[in-house]
């Protein structure tokens, strides 16, 4: 997995997804840290709801399931 640069969650998101594909939620968690930072978004509607912020500054929403489905919210875009 070391070999994977993620800089951008959105347009990256086909590659993203098929590198995480049968990850845990945990595991997909610690994997997006080592590219970015991670807050948590609190939402009365969604409690699955997380923010990643790429070291080179590029933003992008995504959800999170319990199994470790990754939905990403993108600019005018959801990936599922």
């Amino acid at each position: 997995m070391s070999n994977f640069i993620l800089i951008d969650l959105a347009t990256q998101h086909a590659a993203v997804k098929h590198h995480l594909q049968g990850r845990s939620r945990e595991h997909i968690l610690v994997w997006l840290c080592q590219f970015g930072e991670i807050h948590r978004i609190i939402s009365p509607y969604d409690h699955n709801l997380y923010g990643f912020c790429s070291f080179v500054g590029i933003r992008t929403g995504f959800r999170l399931t319990t199994n470790g489905d990754i939905t990403i919210l993108g600019d005018h875009t959801t990936i599922i």
